[in-house]
């Protein structure tokens, strides 16, 4: 795995997608990569199926993940998500409401 790792690194700082900072000097210098790692794609296509609207379960089976707690730590919730379901809820509610509320005809004579 570290061959493949330095090798990801390398290709994303050529892209402009992460770089290295050195620590130290001399022989006791350690480079430490920050940036896009593998997982983040992971990350990246579990939340775009979840919010393409496909069942979690089919998610889970394409991501590999056999349990919900560990597909939940690669769905990440943002404020984006938690609007979305407000507004989700709110538009129920309107068309809930036009549906079935029927206005109420006023008594002849009135």
């Amino acid at each position: 795995m570290g061959d493949f790792r330095k090798t990801w690194w390398s290709a994303c700082v050529s892209a402009g997608l992460g770089r290295f900072e050195q620590i130290g000097e001399g022989k006791n210098a350690k480079k430490i990569y920050h940036g896009l790692i593998v997982h983040d794609l992971r990350r990246s296509g579990i939340g775009d199926l979840v919010r393409s609207d496909v069942r979690e379960g089919v998610v889970m089976a394409i991501s590999g993940h056999k349990t919900r707690s560990v597909f939940d730590r690669y769905n990440i919730v943002d404020d984006t998500d938690i609007k979305k379901a407000f507004n989700a809820v709110d538009n129920y509610r309107e068309q809930s409401t036009e549906s079935k509320v029927a206005p109420i005809k006023k008594a002849e004579g009135e």
